[in-house]
C-alpha cells in the first residue's frame, strides 16, 4: 500500500489523488521550478496519479500512462474527471500561484 496524498492549488479544498506519494514535496518543487507554475499545475491537476516523479521517463505501468517528467497517471477513468479528494482526506500538498509548494504537515 502506498503513501497516499492529495495535490491541490493553494486555497482549494479539493485536489487530485496520488497513490505513491513518497518524497512528493521535493518532486513537486522540482516540477514547478522546471516547468513553471501554470504548466505544472495544469498538468498535475488534470490526472490522478500512481506516482509523481520529475525524472519519469520510459516506464509505463499497468492502468497508468507515463507522462514524461511528471510520473504515471492512471488511465482507467474512461474519460471521467480525475479523482478529486478533500484535502483533509490525506496529507495535502498545495501549489501556490507564486510557485511555492507546501505540505499540510507543516
Amino acid at each position: 500500500m502506498g503513501d497516499r496524498a492529495v495535490i491541490a492549488r493553494e486555497g482549494e479544498e479539493k485536489g487530485v489523488y496520488v497513490h505513491w506519494a513518497g518524497d512528493l514535496l521535493p518532486a513537486l518543487e522540482q516540477i514547478v521550478a522546471r516547468d513553471g507554475v501554470e504548466k505544472a499545475t495544469d498538468t498535475l491537476l488534470a490526472h490522478h496519479w500512481s506516482n509523481v516523479r520529475p525524472d519519469a521517463t520510459g516506464r509505463t505501468l499497468e492502468h497508468a500512462e507515463l507522462i514524461e517528467g511528471y510520473g504515471n497517471a492512471y488511465t482507467d477513468l474512461d474519460g471521467a474527471e480525475p479523482v478529486c479528494m478533500d484535502v483533509s482526506d490525506f496529507p495535502a500538498y498545495f501549489i501556490g500561484a507564486d510557485g511555492t509548494v507546501r505540505s499540510s504537515d507543516g
